[in-house]
């Protein structure tokens, strides 16, 4: 009897040891599966470096697309980084919503390109000579954004690429009879949309100017209204014809005597009012009020003022 025990408990370990052995070489089967399929897991792949460069500089591209790199921006002289890339935002928001007519486009940041040089603040160095302003980089918040500002911009440049917005020049003459061809000379050069000279008359009472004197080719004029008068310098102002401004003069209290004020539709949304004015050394009381006075009207009127002029005030 005990013999057929023994018996039977050798088969049963045999049973047992070969169906634990079948069942480890079920379990490594299963492993070596399960890891040659992670083998073969892109995971597990070594990296394709060109689609790893090609997609770094896909990514960068995607983020130049909403930058915008403005060049000879002055700098501002504020003391931290942070005031300066204020200033900078701001000019850019006015540029935006006062030149452009597009608002505020919501520009995202503001960097200059480039280490600061010199510890000096403003835009001239030690010497007083002036500094080299760095790129101002603006990032905007889309490339829609950044393209409507282009299509903008490239909508006010002519098809032969030359700006066509407005320039403008002005100078005091101390009679302008004798220096025509020097004036000719720099308004060929320049080619100003508007320019304003003062003091086209000598001191001296009694000399008049006439429409010889005066006209220029090319160039609508307007003067002061009392030009001719005597002990008046004359003041006038030229713009350039064939070029789609609609000009007008604005009406001046009688007693401004050399000064020019004109309203000027450039086909934006608002009018350029621009003003060129000399101001008399013996300028009276009741002058100073009513150039106060218009001042203060043109500016409730128009975002878009220019004023030139030559105004003698005394240094104290």
């Amino acid at each position: 009897m005990s013999k057929v025990i023994e018996q039977k408990m050798e088969d049963l370990k045999d049973q047992n040891s070969m169906l634990i052995e079948r069942k480890m070489l079920s379990f490594e089967k299963t492993i070596e599966e399960k890891f040659d399929k992670l083998l073969s897991n892109e995971v597990f792949k070594a990296p394709d470096w060109s689609q790893v460069r090609d997609k770094k500089e896909n990514n960068e591209k995607t983020k130049r697309e909403t930058n915008v790199i403005i060049h000879r921006l002055p700098e501002s002289g504020k003391e931290t980084a942070k005031e300066r890339a204020e200033d900078d935002l701001l000019f850019f928001n006015r540029m935006t919503t006062e030149v452009l007519g597009l608002g505020n486009i919501g520009a995202v940041k503001a960097i200059r390109l480039g280490a600061k040089t010199g510890n000096d603040e403003g835009n001239q160095n030690a010497e007083g000579n002036q500094k080299r302003s760095r790129p101002l980089k603006i990032v905007l918040p889309t490339k829609e954004k950044r393209d409507l500002l282009f299509r903008n911009t490239r909508s006010r440049t002519r098809g032969d690429g030359e700006s066509s917005m407005i320039k403008i020049m002005f100078g005091n003459t101390d009679v302008m009879t004798n220096k025509r061809p020097e004036i000719k000379m720099r308004v060929d050069a320049s080619q100003p949309t508007i320019f304003s000279l003062m003091e086209a008359k000598p001191k001296k009472t009694g000399f008049e100017l006439d429409a010889a004197d005066i006209n220029l080719d090319q160039y609508e004029s307007f003067h002061s209204p009392l030009l001719n008068e005597p002990n008046e310098r004359g003041t006038i102002v030229y713009v350039k014809k064939g070029v789609g401004l609609k000009t007008r003069m604005l009406n001046t209290k009688s007693y401004l005597r050399d000064v020019v004020f004109l309203e000027i539709d450039t086909g934006e949304r608002e009018k350029l009012v621009f003003g060129s004015v000399y101001r008399h050394w013996n300028a009276s009381e009741e002058e100073h009020k009513a150039l106060e006075d218009i001042f203060q009207e043109i500016n409730m009127a128009s975002n878009h003022i220019v004023i030139t002029g030559d105004f003698n005030f005394p240094k104290n």
